[in-house]
């Protein structure tokens, strides 16, 4: 098992919508040192995964950005229960904490701008370039926790 996780989310048949997926995919291929995940949304079932590395990375596309954000994220105090379909990065965490009594040493959430949702399976110009933005920093945290001795 490698030392970081990439979790990629959204939907690729939405436009840029399916940004997240597309850099976790590129990240499976191109940057040592990954694990990778995709799905249209966070699951209740990746807390194992989450639970069992040292770096996640969730990568998603965000409406209203014009450029990549990378914030640091951590578990909530609580889990609220009922319904999954809203499970967000800060959800998964404390769902692993809970379960498997374990978080990465450090989660952070890219959020690649997302400029159209129309359907059709392309991104836009903007957006792939944020997809390459997004691979630098996957490939920046897999070196620190692959030289972390």
């Amino acid at each position: 098992m490698n030392p970081v996780l990439v979790i990629g989310y959204g939907n690729t048949l939405r436009g840029d919508d399916g940004a997240g997926v597309i850099a976790a995919g590129r990240a499976r291929d191109l940057v040592e040192g990954v694990d990778v995940v995709t799905a249209h949304q966070l699951q209740p079932e990746h807390a194992e995964a989450v639970a069992g590395h040292r770096c996640v990375l969730f990568v998603d596309a965000s409406v209203g950005r014009h450029t990549l954000g990378v914030t640091e994220i951590w578990s909530r105090e609580r889990q609220p229960h009922g319904s999954t379909h809203t499970l967000s990065p800060a959800g998964l965490l404390t769902l692993a904490q809970e379960v498997f009594g374990k978080n990465p040493e450090r989660s952070l959430l890219l959020e690649i701008p997302a400029l159209s949702m129309e359907f059709g399976d392309g991104l836009t110009p903007e957006t792939s370039a944020c997809v390459e933005e997004a691979l630098v920093h996957i490939r920046h945290e897999a070196e620190l926790f692959l030289n972390r001795v």
